[in-house]
């Protein structure tokens, strides 16, 4: 995680708004920086809005709510904190706001208001404050206690880390590294062991409660089982016997009732179609009124298109009419716009003259005179409000100068009190030297002597290691000369295998060809097979083609006899009904004929005489109809064969046209697998025709050729592969081995070498031991005698760190007061110039405020006189607008006049236009007139050649389309319904023959039905009683079977249960209990051990001379080891104050790597109190600090040494103001309107 930018307002005593951001210059060219400024003056306050805006929260205030916020600064109403951040290559801003009421700063305070957001699209990603905060610990890995000791590190808390007893380390311990999972898993464990136990303990008892059948038990039932299967197949003969005869009987009842069903059928069918007559006559009667139709609607048509034609002209010489009125008003109103335009014109032209030569000037005139009066009271306030300004500047300026007066006074008892400061203040430096010289000359007297021990270690086991590696040589040498027998054995059968034959690749070459040319050779089987399939499939659907048209030809002369015959039928049926027809009308007189009797006269004619009555013969109208119904039938019958041989035909020919299609497409394929096959002849180097018989037996051939020869390259490569594997391996085996041999001869050489150097280091190290002595006394006097010279006492070399730090101290304060001092008087000269600046100024602004003031008295004056004039010329109107209107006037006026023109002609279009209709119309009437009568002429002639005497009967005789539609359905459904339902009577009938048949050979009689009924009805509960014993009997036997197996799986799961418990028990033993201290207690000891490891790491980079470890007593327990004392172990608490603080500061950074186990830490924030070191301590915590920032990670540290000031160059310094309560940061650092960030 790394810290990206900061911004924040009013919080705490830094007022306003500021913006630090780390990603750019100077954070990005150098990542340590320091915080400084006064005790007091708000570092620590960058630290708490960092927290604020990530957790809502600071270190030294846990609530921040809408009844309490101590952070928000005095007197404001509002505060702010946004920090930007980076988690592993992705940003994000947090932001965090809370605000007044009102915007006052008395206000109430309002709810917080949060943000979580990424950088790159600025996407909210939580908005209210518990979301925010397990997302931002979801992302950083990073609760509010693990970020404030992974990132803000403080030496308060970590002394008392290293210096607290057992108990109070543990709970700290897991606090800083949430441990308390330990805990958790050990109450887990506890509570598992206890679910285990009980679990068992169920299976057990569920073992106990299983009862299966015995076997003797099962045996029995077993014999049941089988009895009862025997009886039951027999009953299940019997009744399907039964059940055969029973539907039988029930199929012959069926048939005898369809059989009469049918016969009814049949006789409706025939009734039905006699009582259609009447409609069959008025069928018939439709035919020669269809002929008649087109006359008669040719000849209404005209009728109609004449009336209409009369219409349209009446119509016409009525527009006419009124179009003609219609064009007089139009053109006296066009006379009225045009003289409306000229006038409107006029008055346009004069008002323009007036608004453009004398109103607009006055207008121009009078607004440059009102911007000179508003800019000159524009300029009077300014400057008022600048004399105001200088006022309150006046007053300031003394208010500073007497604080400074005050301070100046302390500062001058601060110097009176250390006069001898400036001859101390020249030899301390050297003093500083010259302890750290000797400081440094006893460490390497030390180090030599420890030096100089090891290199008499180092020389023994160096000579010991030199004799080792001269018994390894020979064997060595002896494995060199083996494998080289070796390679040249593999070599020769190497080249045994190639003899008489190509090289390696050569014949690898060759074997890669047979490889890629299987493709080829699979393409060539394949083409030849499609290639044979597509001509058979070709002569098979030419074959195919020329049968369906022959059948098709049949078909047609088949079709030509149906029509040939249909139509003579239906001449006899037209014949029939003719017939039929006249001898209904004689059948009518037969009444009257047996009415007359001789000598009386008849009722008809008149007549008396009745020669021919007793030769009139009675007429047979029941044949004639008779054989009108089968010729119907006949046709009917014709018509459906007609219909299947044109279904015939059309399947024919569909048939006859998909051969030919799939003949087109394997030709087509032909040529596509024509080119294919010569490509596979090229690419194979062959040339087979693709149309001899004998392709076949040469392609296998050749395939088998191939696959032979690629078995053999295979195998021959194989070997020959075999021995270069061989071959490289040994040859590898000979170059390890070899080079194992140079570098056992190399390291030979180099030990003896090491075994001189250690020799020779030897003889130096005794040899700066005792220069060392002599430079040991010879400063330790120099030192004595320039510290009494000062009369003061030379501590001891253990104490000279402490004694240095107070006397630097002391310096420091007596620099920091001369300093001051000289910056007070030069604040007053500077303070005593301000104070004149500002009474000049105050002159200049008071006298440019009266010239102001009476020239916006003259310019007022003029103003009034050129608005008076402008009023009189023209009122309070507006140039441009009532030009703008008198212009809109005009326009609208000749828009008007437009529109008039244009109606104007498009009625004398209008006018033309009806005249000309309507002498066409005249010449259609003429043309329409002619035509009708020729019409009229044919109907009447065609109505005398047709069989109606009156129009009324041939209208009478029409059918519509629907009816005739129907009526001819009706005639073929009845023709169809009887012909359906007699073939219906006669299938049934054989039916019931065929009942008859099986009855006479399977012996079934119907009287008997009855007594086998009952014989069914006695023998079906007999057999459900047996089938149910079936049931009940493999039931039970399959219970016991799922028992046994039940109680088998109990079994196992009872067996894994024990090795579950005994695993659990033996855990429980090891960690578990029911509070969860065994286990914690052990993960927190590891997790020191892991802590100590760190910091010894951090303890290296910071100072070499101590190490931290856990104490044998207990693993909660630390301890020193002094690594300049031979390891001497020291107890924490005896660690002097600059001591303590590298080990702390080394137990920080370990705690910081230690808490972010998810998240890598880029950035680093330093609140301590780096006051308490000497110069050389704190040299090394600055390295410390260098090598950190060299590694990548941003450090800041807060902090008012001088020292880290001077060695620190990027700063970011909080100033107090004096007086006001307050501080500021750097100016480039805060936010105005206009910029949200001043680059630093």
């Amino acid at each position: 995680m790394k810290i990206l930018s900061l911004r924040f307002k009013n919080i705490n005593s830094l007022k306003g708004e500021w913006k630090i951001d780390f990603t750019q210059p100077p954070f990005v060219d150098n990542g340590l920086f320091a915080i400084t400024g006064a005790t007091g003056a708000g570092k620590t306050t960058l630290l708490d809005a960092i927290c604020l805006a990530l957790y809502h929260r600071t270190p030294r205030i846990t609530t921040i709510s809408k009844t309490t916020n101590e952070l928000m600064t005095r007197g404001t109403s509002e505060c702010l904190a946004e920090v930007e951040f980076e988690v592993k290559g992705k940003g994000y801003r947090a932001f965090w706001s809370q605000r007044r009421s009102r915007g006052q700063a008395d206000g109430n305070l309002q709810d917080a208001q949060v943000e979580l957001a990424t950088l790159v699209d600025g996407n909210i990603l939580a908005s209210q404050i518990k979301r925010k905060s397990e997302l931002l610990e979801a992302i950083t890995g990073l609760d509010f206690a693990r970020f404030t000791k992974s990132m803000m590190l403080s030496q308060g808390k970590f002394d008392a880390f290293l210096n607290a007893d057992a108990n109070k380390r543990a709970e700290l311990l897991e606090e800083l590294t949430g441990t308390e999972i330990y805990g958790l898993i050990s109450e887990r464990v506890h509570q598992h062991f206890s679910e285990t136990k009980q679990q068992l303990a169920l299976l057990e008892l569920n073992v106990s409660n299983v009862s299966v059948l015995s076997e003797d038990e099962l045996e029995q039932y077993c014999q049941q089982l089988s009895e009862t299967q025997t009886l039951l197949t027999q009953l299940t003969e019997q009744r399907e016997q039964l059940q055969r005869y029973i539907s039988w009987v029930d199929s012959s009842e069926q048939y005898q009732q369809q059989l009469q069903s049918a016969d009814e059928q049949y006789l409706a069918a025939k009734a039905s179609k006699e009582a259609q007559q009447a409609s069959f006559i008025k069928l018939e009667h439709h035919q020669p009124a269809l002929l008649l139709a087109p006359i008669y609607e040719r000849w209404q048509a005209q009728q109609q298109n004449a009336e209409q034609l009369n219409v349209q002209i009446n119509a016409l010489d009525s527009q006419r009419v009124q179009s003609a009125e219609q064009l007089q008003q139009i053109e006296q109103v066009h006379v009225q716009q045009q003289q409306a335009l000229n006038e409107q014109k006029e008055t346009h032209g004069a008002l323009v003259i007036l608004v453009d030569q004398q109103v607009i000037p006055l207008d121009n005139q009078i607004t440059q005179q009102q911007l000179l009066v508003d800019g000159t009271a524009k300029q009077q306030a300014e400057i008022s409000q600048i004399i105001t300004g200088i006022d309150q500047q006046h007053l300031q300026i003394q208010t500073q100068m007497r604080s400074l007066d005050a301070e100046s006074s302390l500062v001058k008892v601060q110097l009176e009190a250390l006069a001898h400061a400036p001859l101390i203040q020249e030899r301390i430096q050297v003093w500083q030297n010259q302890f750290g010289q000797l400081n440094q000359y006893v460490n390497q007297q030390q180090h030599q002597q420890q030096q100089a021990l090891k290199l008499h270690q180092q020389l023994v086991q160096c000579s010991q290691h030199i004799d080792q590696l001269d018994t390894q040589l020979p064997a060595l040498e002896q494995q060199v000369a083996h494998s080289n027998q070796a390679i040249i054995q593999t070599t020769q059968q190497l080249d045994n295998g190639l003899a008489g034959s190509s090289t390696f690749e050569q014949l690898n070459q060759s074997y890669q060809s047979l490889i890629n040319n299987q493709t080829a050779r699979a393409d060539l089987t394949s083409v030849y097979k499609q290639y044979t399939q597509h001509h058979a499939e070709i002569s098979q659907q030419q074959q195919i083609a020329s049968q369906a048209a022959q059948q098709i030809t049949q078909l047609e002369k088949q079709l030509n006899e149906i029509r040939g015959s249909w139509k003579q039928k239906h001449q006899q049926q037209q014949d029939l009904q003719t017939l039929l027809s006249q001898e209904q009308k004689i059948a009518s007189l037969t009444d009257e004929r047996q009415k007359l009797q001789a000598g009386e006269p008849c009722a008809l004619c008149g007549s008396t005489e009745h020669p021919l009555v007793s030769e009139y013969l009675q007429l047979d109208v029941s044949e004639t109809e008779q054989r009108l119904i089968h010729i119907t039938g006949e046709l009917s019958s014709i018509q459906v064969q007609g219909e299947e041989l044109k279904q015939q035909k059309v399947q024919c020919q569909a048939q006859a046209d998909a051969s030919l299609q799939l003949v087109e497409t394997r030709q087509a394929s032909l040529s596509v697998l024509t080119n294919d096959w010569q490509t596979v002849m090229q690419t194979l180097a062959l040339n087979f025709d693709l149309n001899q018989p004998q392709t076949v037996e040469l392609i296998n051939d050749y395939l088998e050729q191939c696959q032979q020869q690629q078995a053999q390259l295979s195998r021959q490569l194989q070997q020959i592969q075999q021995w270069q594997h061989q071959l490289s391996e040994q040859q590898q085996l000979e170059q390890q081995q070899r080079q194992q041999m140079n570098q056992l001869q190399a390291d030979i050489a180099l030990k003896q070498q090491q075994f001189d150097s250690q020799t020779n280091q030897q003889t130096q190290v005794n040899e700066q031991l005792h220069v060392l002595d002599g430079q040991i006394s010879q400063l330790s006097a120099q030192l004595h005698e320039q510290i009494q010279a000062c009369e003061l006492t030379m501590p001891t070399i253990e104490h000279c760190e402490a004694w240095l730090t107070q006397l630097f101290s002391a310096l420091n304060d007596w620099q920091q007061a001369a300093t001051r001092q000289q910056q007070i008087g030069q604040q007053i000269q500077l303070l005593n110039e301000k104070l004149t600046n500002v009474a000049e100024q105050q002159q200049q602004r008071i006298a440019q405020r009266t010239t102001l003031a009476e020239q916006q008295q003259q310019l007022t004056q003029l103003l009034n006189t050129l608005t008076v004039k402008r009023h009189q010329l023209f009122a309070d109107k507006q140039g441009l607008n009532e030009k703008q209107r008198s212009l809109q006037q005009v326009q609208q006026t000749e828009q008007a006049l437009e529109a008039v023109t244009e109606q104007l002609q498009q009625l004398n279009m209008q006018l033309q236009q009806v005249n000309t209709q309507k002498q066409t119309h005249e010449q259609q009437r003429q043309t329409l007139e002619q035509t009708l009568s020729q019409c009229s002429a044919k109907w009447q002639q065609a109505l005398l050649d047709s069989p109606f005497e009156q129009v009324e009967q041939f209208l009478a005789a029409r059918l519509s389309p629907t009816e005739f539609t129907q009526l001819s359905q009706l005639t073929q459904q009845l023709s169809q319904a009887e012909v359906k339902a007699q073939h219906e009577l006669e299938r049934i009938s054989a039916q019931v023959k065929q009942m008859h048949r099986q009855a006479d050979e399977l012996g079934y009689d119907l009287a008997k039905a009855q007594e086998n009924r009952d014989a069914f009805a006695a023998l079906e509960p007999e057999f459900q009683a047996q089938q149910k014993m079936l049931w009940q009997l493999q039931q039970l036997i399959n219970e016991d079977e799922q028992q046994r197996g039940n109680q088998a799986q109990l079994l196992n799961e009872l067996q894994q249960a024990k090795q579950d418990y005994d695993d659990i028990s033996l855990l429980h033993a090891l960690i578990g209990s029911q509070k969860g201290d065994k286990f914690r207690r052990f993960a927190q000891g590891l997790t020191l051990a892991h802590l100590v490891t760190l910091a010894n790491r951090q303890l290296d980079r910071l100072h070499g001379r101590y190490l931290l470890a856990s104490k044998d007593s207990s693993t909660l327990e630390l301890k020193v080891l002094d690594t300049w004392q031979g390891d001497a172990e020291r107890d924490t608490r005896t660690l002097s104050g600059g001591e303590s603080f590298l080990v702390s500061l080394a137990l920080a950074l370990a705690l910081s790597d230690l808490v972010s186990h998810k998240t890598q830490i880029e950035s680093l924030f330093l609140d301590e109190g780096f006051g308490t070191l000497d110069s050389q301590t704190l040299d090394i915590a600055l390295d410390a600090l260098d090598s950190l920032n060299a590694s990548g990670k941003m450090i800041g540290v807060i902090s008012h040494v001088d020292a880290m000031k001077e060695r620190i160059d990027v700063q970011i310094k909080v100033n107090k103001m004096n007086g006001l309560g307050v501080s500021k940061l750097q100016p480039q650092f805060a936010v105005t309107e206009t910029t949200t960030t001043v680059k630093a």
